[in-house]
């Protein structure tokens, strides 16, 4: 169970945290309301306790401090200042925390974390600090079912969410302790203003997430927008579906090699100069298809004869 003060993972049965001492508590999926550890069924709405699918697993312990690949996701309850405005604080959070908790449930049953909470949404990663798989199809997968979480049981209220895929800074600062909260860079900026263009009930990602989504999300265009503090427009995208047992890695590259131009010369020069079938070595690190990428780019100038390529790892 992870701990909702430092992100720490515990042990199941565990009531009280291994790295802060706070005390730990389940919350609901369907209702957000908290029960004890070692219930069943939740004692407000009655729905089921026992996990429905086995959570995501990370590729690596957490670490804080690093420049990563990842998908930032916000999302806020629409129309939450007007709710609250006659309430008092200890009202508001009794009306909000639920649908806080059931947000935060969306995004930790996919594998993200929530870096904080904003009163009336939530910031998430995926990719940071736990390297993920699929990030960007992950956090569109924890959208959709937040989405359909608040339209089976949202009391009323309607969410709207945003999502952009990009590079970001970790805080070293923050990798002491394992507390959230230290990322930065100008993918987090640009996530926080797409989240303004999803109407009510929906989801706005940028086409960085949807190409790096891969085969796996059903979207529609909305065109470019200008984005305030971003210069250029970007294209902006309505998430609107799941492929069901789609991949997690888009067909083609995402990134391009980084210090590899040596490698890529001498692969280009076989490919020109070389006669007959052409053997290409490379270290096992170096996956093959995206050596055949490169040489896709490339066959228009190389003979059809000269195309035919072998591999010794």
């Amino acid at each position: 169970m992870r701990c909702r003060s430092c992100t720490t993972d515990n042990p199941t049965g565990n009531r009280f945290c291994e790295s802060c001492g706070t005390q730990l508590q389940l919350a609901c999926a369907r209702c957000g309301h908290d029960v004890n550890l070692l219930a069943r069924f939740c004692g407000n709405c009655g729905g089921s306790l026992v996990a429905a699918a086995p959570p995501v697993k990370s590729e690596a312990p957490p670490k804080w401090g690093e420049l990563k690949q990842a998908t930032v996701l916000f999302a806020d309850i629409v129309g939450s200042t007007d709710l609250v405005a006659h309430m008092d604080p200890e009202e508001a959070m009794a009306r909000l925390r639920p649908a806080v908790l059931r947000m935060r449930h969306s995004v930790e049953r996919f594998g993200g974390t929530v870096l904080r909470t904003l009163g009336d949404g939530v910031m998430a990663m995926f990719g940071v600090p736990r390297s993920l798989e699929g990030h960007a199809l992950l956090a569109c997968q924890a959208a959709l079912h937040m989405q359909a979480a608040f339209a089976q049981g949202g009391e009323g209220l309607k969410i709207r969410v945003g999502l952009h895929s990009g590079q970001v800074a970790s805080d070293p600062e923050d990798a002491e302790d394992g507390r959230g909260g230290g990322a930065h860079g100008v993918t987090i900026h640009l996530a926080s203003r797409v989240i303004a263009l999803a109407q009510p009930g929906g989801i706005c990602i940028t086409d960085a997430c949807r190409t790096a989504a891969g085969p796996g999300c059903e979207t529609e265009a909305m065109g470019p927008h200008q984005l305030k503090g971003i210069p250029g427009p970007v294209q902006i995208v309505r998430l609107t579906g799941a492929v069901t047992g789609a991949p997690h890695r888009p067909l083609t590259p995402e990134t391009t090699f980084r210090g590899r131009k040596r490698e890529i010369d001498r692969l280009i020069a076989a490919l020109r100069l070389g006669e007959g079938k052409q053997r290409v070595r490379h270290e096992p690190m170096l996956r093959r298809r995206r050596i055949l990428a490169y040489r896709d780019k490339y066959e228009t100038e190389t003979p059809p004869e000269r195309e035919v390529l072998s591999f010794r790892a």
